[in-house]
Protein backbone atom coordinates (compact mmCIF):
# COMPACT_ATOMS: atom_id res chain seq x y z
CA UNK A 1 0.00 0.00 0.00
CA UNK A 2 1.45 3.39 -0.96
CA UNK A 3 1.67 6.28 1.52
CA UNK A 4 -1.23 8.15 -0.09
CA UNK A 5 -3.52 5.18 0.50
CA UNK A 6 -2.37 4.89 4.13
CA UNK A 7 -3.07 8.55 4.75
CA UNK A 8 -6.45 8.27 3.05
CA UNK A 9 -7.54 5.28 5.10
CA UNK A 10 -6.20 6.81 8.32
CA UNK A 11 -8.39 9.88 7.75
CA UNK A 12 -11.44 7.78 6.85
CA UNK A 13 -14.22 7.06 9.33
CA UNK A 14 -15.91 3.68 9.41
CA UNK A 15 -18.78 4.32 11.86
CA UNK A 16 -21.24 7.10 12.57
CA UNK A 17 -21.03 9.08 15.79
CA UNK A 18 -23.54 7.95 18.43
CA UNK A 19 -27.08 8.97 17.56
CA UNK A 20 -30.46 8.71 19.27
CA UNK A 21 -32.47 10.56 16.63
CA UNK A 22 -31.82 10.39 12.90
CA UNK A 23 -33.59 12.53 10.31
CA UNK A 24 -33.11 11.74 6.61
CA UNK A 25 -34.30 14.03 3.82
CA UNK A 26 -34.90 12.50 0.40
CA UNK A 27 -35.62 14.57 -2.73
CA UNK A 28 -37.79 11.83 -4.28
CA UNK A 29 -39.46 8.61 -3.13
CA UNK A 30 -36.55 6.10 -3.44
CA UNK A 31 -33.52 8.33 -2.79
CA UNK A 32 -33.67 7.49 0.93
CA UNK A 33 -33.21 3.82 -0.01
CA UNK A 34 -30.82 4.10 -2.96
CA UNK A 35 -28.58 6.66 -1.23
CA UNK A 36 -28.52 5.66 2.43
CA UNK A 37 -30.94 2.77 2.96
CA UNK A 38 -28.25 0.52 4.42
CA UNK A 39 -27.09 3.16 6.91
CA UNK A 40 -30.64 3.94 8.03
CA UNK A 41 -31.41 0.25 8.55
CA UNK A 42 -28.25 -0.24 10.62
CA UNK A 43 -28.93 2.86 12.72
CA UNK A 44 -32.46 1.65 13.37
CA UNK A 45 -31.13 -1.77 14.42
CA UNK A 46 -28.68 -0.04 16.76
CA UNK A 47 -31.57 1.62 18.58
CA UNK A 48 -31.76 5.05 16.92
CA UNK A 49 -35.16 6.53 16.08
CA UNK A 50 -35.02 7.05 12.32
CA UNK A 51 -37.39 9.43 10.53
CA UNK A 52 -37.51 9.98 6.77
CA UNK A 53 -38.98 12.98 4.92
CA UNK A 54 -39.57 12.66 1.18
CA UNK A 55 -39.75 16.22 -0.14
CA UNK A 56 -41.18 15.93 -3.70
CA UNK A 57 -43.94 13.71 -5.04
CA UNK A 58 -41.76 12.11 -7.75
CA UNK A 59 -44.58 12.64 -10.24
CA UNK A 60 -42.19 13.11 -13.18
CA UNK A 61 -40.15 9.98 -12.54
CA UNK A 62 -41.78 7.97 -15.34
CA UNK A 63 -45.09 7.47 -17.09
CA UNK A 64 -48.49 6.60 -15.64
CA UNK A 65 -51.51 6.32 -17.91
CA UNK A 66 -53.83 7.13 -15.02
CA UNK A 67 -51.71 10.04 -13.77
CA UNK A 68 -51.23 8.29 -10.44
CA UNK A 69 -47.45 7.97 -10.44
CA UNK A 70 -47.03 10.13 -7.33
CA UNK A 71 -49.43 7.86 -5.41
CA UNK A 72 -47.68 4.74 -6.71
CA UNK A 73 -44.29 6.04 -5.62
CA UNK A 74 -45.51 6.90 -2.12
CA UNK A 75 -46.72 3.31 -1.71
CA UNK A 76 -43.42 1.99 -3.03
CA UNK A 77 -41.51 4.13 -0.55
CA UNK A 78 -43.66 2.91 2.34
CA UNK A 79 -43.16 -0.72 1.27
CA UNK A 80 -39.40 -0.22 1.07
CA UNK A 81 -39.35 1.38 4.53
CA UNK A 82 -41.13 -1.65 5.94
CA UNK A 83 -38.53 -3.96 4.38
CA UNK A 84 -35.75 -1.94 6.01
CA UNK A 85 -37.56 -1.93 9.35
CA UNK A 86 -38.21 1.82 9.22
CA UNK A 87 -41.43 3.73 9.90
CA UNK A 88 -43.32 5.09 6.87
CA UNK A 89 -41.78 8.32 5.55
CA UNK A 90 -43.41 11.72 5.82
CA UNK A 91 -44.33 13.04 2.37
CA UNK A 92 -44.29 16.79 1.66
CA UNK A 93 -45.43 16.21 -1.94
CA UNK A 94 -43.77 19.26 -3.47
CA UNK A 95 -43.55 19.38 -7.27
CA UNK A 96 -41.05 17.02 -8.82
CA UNK A 97 -38.26 18.94 -10.63
CA UNK A 98 -39.68 22.12 -9.13
CA UNK A 99 -37.60 22.20 -5.95
CA UNK A 100 -35.91 25.56 -5.39
CA UNK A 101 -33.66 26.68 -2.55
CA UNK A 102 -35.82 29.57 -1.34
CA UNK A 103 -36.92 30.91 2.04
CA UNK A 104 -40.13 28.87 2.06
CA UNK A 105 -38.31 25.54 1.79
CA UNK A 106 -35.54 26.66 4.16
CA UNK A 107 -38.10 27.76 6.76
CA UNK A 108 -39.95 24.43 6.54
CA UNK A 109 -36.73 22.48 6.98
CA UNK A 110 -35.70 24.73 9.87
CA UNK A 111 -39.02 24.21 11.63
CA UNK A 112 -38.70 20.43 11.44
CA UNK A 113 -35.10 20.50 12.63
CA UNK A 114 -36.08 22.71 15.56
CA UNK A 115 -38.96 20.40 16.43
CA UNK A 116 -37.08 17.08 16.20
CA UNK A 117 -33.53 18.11 17.20
CA UNK A 118 -31.92 15.07 15.51
CA UNK A 119 -28.37 13.94 16.20
CA UNK A 120 -27.72 13.03 12.55
CA UNK A 121 -29.22 14.73 9.50
CA UNK A 122 -28.98 12.96 6.14
CA UNK A 123 -29.02 15.20 3.05
CA UNK A 124 -28.22 14.50 -0.60
CA UNK A 125 -24.82 15.73 -1.64
CA UNK A 126 -24.68 19.17 -3.32
CA UNK A 127 -22.59 17.47 -6.01
CA UNK A 128 -25.60 15.49 -7.26
CA UNK A 129 -26.59 16.08 -10.89
CA UNK A 130 -30.35 16.21 -10.38
CA UNK A 131 -31.53 19.80 -9.69
CA UNK A 132 -33.94 18.67 -6.95
CA UNK A 133 -31.07 16.96 -5.13
CA UNK A 134 -28.95 20.10 -5.36
CA UNK A 135 -31.77 22.37 -4.22
CA UNK A 136 -32.50 20.20 -1.17
CA UNK A 137 -28.80 20.02 -0.29
CA UNK A 138 -28.36 23.78 -0.31
CA UNK A 139 -31.69 24.47 1.39
CA UNK A 140 -30.81 21.96 4.12
CA UNK A 141 -27.40 23.56 4.61
CA UNK A 142 -28.97 27.02 4.89
CA UNK A 143 -31.58 25.74 7.36
CA UNK A 144 -28.83 24.29 9.55
CA UNK A 145 -26.83 27.52 9.40
CA UNK A 146 -29.87 29.47 10.51
CA UNK A 147 -30.47 27.07 13.38
CA UNK A 148 -26.90 27.42 14.62
CA UNK A 149 -25.54 24.86 17.05
CA UNK A 150 -23.37 21.87 16.25
CA UNK A 151 -25.53 19.70 14.04
CA UNK A 152 -23.91 16.67 12.40
CA UNK A 153 -24.72 16.38 8.71
CA UNK A 154 -24.38 13.26 6.59
CA UNK A 155 -24.16 13.98 2.85
CA UNK A 156 -25.02 10.92 0.77
CA UNK A 157 -24.60 9.97 -2.89
CA UNK A 158 -27.23 8.71 -5.31
CA UNK A 159 -26.68 9.61 -8.95
CA UNK A 160 -23.20 11.11 -8.75
CA UNK A 161 -20.45 9.42 -6.67
CA UNK A 162 -18.87 11.54 -3.96
CA UNK A 163 -15.30 12.35 -5.06
CA UNK A 164 -13.78 12.33 -1.57
CA UNK A 165 -16.00 10.59 0.99
CA UNK A 166 -14.96 10.89 4.62
CA UNK A 167 -16.93 7.88 5.87
CA UNK A 168 -17.34 4.41 4.40
CA UNK A 169 -19.95 2.28 6.12
CA UNK A 170 -19.96 -1.51 5.85
CA UNK A 171 -23.57 -2.46 5.04
CA UNK A 172 -22.85 -6.12 4.27
CA UNK A 173 -25.14 -7.22 7.12
CA UNK A 174 -28.12 -5.43 5.53
CA UNK A 175 -27.12 -5.61 1.85
CA UNK A 176 -29.80 -8.20 1.06
CA UNK A 177 -32.38 -6.19 2.97
CA UNK A 178 -31.44 -3.10 0.95
CA UNK A 179 -31.68 -5.09 -2.27
CA UNK A 180 -35.17 -6.24 -1.39
CA UNK A 181 -36.13 -2.66 -0.49
CA UNK A 182 -34.88 -1.38 -3.84
CA UNK A 183 -36.99 -3.99 -5.60
CA UNK A 184 -40.09 -2.30 -4.13
CA UNK A 185 -39.72 0.59 -6.60
CA UNK A 186 -41.33 -1.14 -9.56
CA UNK A 187 -42.20 2.13 -11.31
CA UNK A 188 -38.57 3.22 -11.29
CA UNK A 189 -37.06 -0.13 -12.20
CA UNK A 190 -39.29 -0.05 -15.27
CA UNK A 191 -37.34 3.07 -16.33
CA UNK A 192 -33.92 1.52 -15.80
CA UNK A 193 -32.26 -1.02 -13.43
CA UNK A 194 -31.52 1.41 -10.60
CA UNK A 195 -31.13 -1.47 -8.17
CA UNK A 196 -28.25 -2.92 -10.19
CA UNK A 197 -26.64 0.50 -10.60
CA UNK A 198 -26.75 1.22 -6.86
CA UNK A 199 -25.65 -2.31 -5.93
CA UNK A 200 -22.65 -1.83 -8.24
CA UNK A 201 -21.80 1.48 -6.56
CA UNK A 202 -22.06 -0.14 -3.11
CA UNK A 203 -19.80 -3.00 -4.18
CA UNK A 204 -17.28 -0.51 -5.50
CA UNK A 205 -17.34 1.42 -2.19
CA UNK A 206 -16.21 -1.79 -0.45
CA UNK A 207 -13.02 -1.80 -2.56
CA UNK A 208 -10.69 -0.44 0.17
CA UNK A 209 -12.43 -2.11 3.11
CA UNK A 210 -11.06 -5.61 2.79
CA UNK A 211 -12.37 -8.91 1.39
CA UNK A 212 -14.81 -9.41 4.25
CA UNK A 213 -16.84 -6.35 3.17
CA UNK A 214 -19.14 -7.03 0.22
CA UNK A 215 -21.13 -3.79 0.20
CA UNK A 216 -20.65 -0.28 1.57
CA UNK A 217 -22.17 3.18 1.41
CA UNK A 218 -20.11 6.37 1.17
CA UNK A 219 -20.77 9.66 2.93
CA UNK A 220 -19.28 13.02 3.77
CA UNK A 221 -19.61 13.81 7.47
CA UNK A 222 -19.65 17.47 8.50
CA UNK A 223 -20.83 19.80 11.22
CA UNK A 224 -22.45 23.19 10.84
CA UNK A 225 -19.12 24.76 11.83
CA UNK A 226 -17.63 23.27 8.66
CA UNK A 227 -19.87 25.41 6.48
CA UNK A 228 -20.58 28.45 8.62
CA UNK A 229 -20.04 30.69 5.60
CA UNK A 230 -20.12 28.34 2.63
CA UNK A 231 -20.44 24.64 1.98
CA UNK A 232 -17.29 22.60 2.63
CA UNK A 233 -14.30 23.16 0.38
CA UNK A 234 -14.81 19.68 -1.02
CA UNK A 235 -18.06 20.75 -2.60
CA UNK A 236 -16.67 24.09 -3.73
CA UNK A 237 -13.86 22.28 -5.51
CA UNK A 238 -16.27 19.89 -7.11
CA UNK A 239 -18.50 22.78 -8.13
CA UNK A 240 -15.48 24.21 -9.94
CA UNK A 241 -14.91 20.80 -11.53
CA UNK A 242 -18.54 20.64 -12.64
CA UNK A 243 -18.35 24.18 -14.01
CA UNK A 244 -15.34 23.11 -16.02
CA UNK A 245 -17.43 20.23 -17.40
CA UNK A 246 -20.19 22.66 -18.34
CA UNK A 247 -17.61 24.92 -20.01
CA UNK A 248 -16.15 21.93 -21.84
CA UNK A 249 -19.59 20.89 -23.02
CA UNK A 250 -20.29 24.45 -24.17
CA UNK A 251 -16.99 24.39 -26.05
CA UNK A 252 -17.95 21.07 -27.66
CA UNK A 253 -21.31 22.52 -28.68
CA UNK A 254 -19.54 25.56 -30.13
CA UNK A 255 -17.15 23.36 -32.09
CA UNK A 256 -20.03 21.23 -33.31
CA UNK A 257 -21.84 24.36 -34.50
CA UNK A 258 -18.66 25.54 -36.20
CA UNK A 259 -18.30 22.13 -37.83
CA UNK A 260 -21.90 22.33 -39.04
CA UNK A 261 -21.26 25.80 -40.47
CA UNK A 262 -18.11 24.57 -42.19
CA UNK A 263 -19.97 21.55 -43.56
CA UNK A 264 -22.65 23.88 -44.95
CA UNK A 265 -19.93 26.06 -46.49
CA UNK A 266 -18.26 23.01 -48.02
CA UNK A 267 -21.59 21.93 -49.48
CA UNK A 268 -22.08 25.42 -50.89
CA UNK A 269 -18.59 25.38 -52.43
CA UNK A 270 -19.21 21.92 -53.86
CA UNK A 271 -22.37 23.22 -55.51
CA UNK A 272 -20.39 26.14 -56.94
CA UNK A 273 -17.77 23.72 -58.24
CA UNK A 274 -20.50 21.64 -59.89
CA UNK A 275 -21.94 24.78 -61.48
CA UNK A 276 -18.48 25.82 -62.65
CA UNK A 277 -17.86 22.35 -64.07
CA UNK A 278 -21.16 22.58 -65.96
CA UNK A 279 -20.17 26.02 -67.31
CA UNK A 280 -16.73 24.77 -68.35
CA UNK A 281 -18.27 21.71 -69.97
CA UNK A 282 -20.66 23.96 -71.90
CA UNK A 283 -17.74 26.17 -73.00
CA UNK A 284 -15.69 23.18 -74.02
CA UNK A 285 -18.68 21.94 -76.02
CA UNK A 286 -18.92 25.36 -77.69
CA UNK A 287 -15.18 25.32 -78.46
CA UNK A 288 -15.45 21.84 -79.97
CA UNK A 289 -18.37 23.05 -82.07
CA UNK A 290 -16.44 26.10 -83.30
CA UNK A 291 -13.38 23.97 -84.03
CA UNK A 292 -15.55 21.70 -86.13
CA UNK A 293 -16.93 24.72 -88.03
CA UNK A 294 -13.40 26.06 -88.62
CA UNK A 295 -12.21 22.64 -89.77
CA UNK A 296 -15.14 22.42 -92.16
CA UNK A 297 -14.42 25.89 -93.52
CA UNK A 298 -10.74 25.09 -93.95
CA UNK A 299 -11.69 21.93 -95.79
CA UNK A 300 -13.98 23.99 -98.05
CA UNK A 301 -11.17 26.45 -98.76
CA UNK A 302 -8.74 23.64 -99.47
CA UNK A 303 -11.21 22.07 -101.85
CA UNK A 304 -11.68 25.44 -103.52
CA UNK A 305 -7.92 25.94 -103.95
CA UNK A 306 -7.58 22.58 -105.62
CA UNK A 307 -10.67 22.83 -107.83
CA UNK A 308 -10.54 23.19 -111.71
CA UNK A 309 -12.54 26.39 -111.66
CA UNK A 310 -10.02 27.98 -109.29
CA UNK A 311 -7.13 27.15 -111.63
CA UNK A 312 -9.03 28.35 -114.76
CA UNK A 313 -9.92 31.68 -113.16
CA UNK A 314 -6.40 32.27 -111.85
CA UNK A 315 -5.39 34.63 -114.79
CA UNK A 316 -8.52 36.66 -114.33
CA UNK A 317 -7.83 37.04 -110.61
CA UNK A 318 -4.26 38.11 -111.44
CA UNK A 319 -5.48 40.78 -113.89
CA UNK A 320 -8.06 41.96 -111.40
CA UNK A 321 -5.39 42.27 -108.73
CA UNK A 322 -3.06 44.23 -111.01
CA UNK A 323 -5.93 46.54 -112.04
CA UNK A 324 -6.69 47.29 -108.37
CA UNK A 325 -3.04 48.13 -107.68
CA UNK A 326 -2.79 50.43 -110.78
CA UNK A 327 -5.98 52.21 -109.86
CA UNK A 328 -4.78 52.71 -106.32
CA UNK A 329 -1.53 54.34 -107.56
CA UNK A 330 -3.43 56.64 -109.84
CA UNK A 331 -5.67 57.78 -107.04
CA UNK A 332 -2.67 58.63 -104.92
Amino acid sequence: MILGEQQFLAAMSWVFPPARKVLAFAPHPDDEVFGCGGALALLQEQGAAVSVVVVTDGGLGGESAEGTLATIRRKESCNAAAVLGLPPPEFWQLADRGLVCHDGLVARLSALLHKMEPDLIFLPSPTELHPDHQALAYAGAEALRRQGGNWTVVWYEVGFPLPCPSLLLDISAVAEKKRQAMLCFHSQLAEQPYDERIAGLNRFRAYVMGPQVVSAEAFVLATVRDFAGELPALFQELSFYRRSIVQRDARIIGLEQMADQQAARIMELEQLVVQRDHTLAAREGRIVGLQQVVAWQEAQIADLYHSTSWRITAPLRFVATMFKKTKSKQEQ
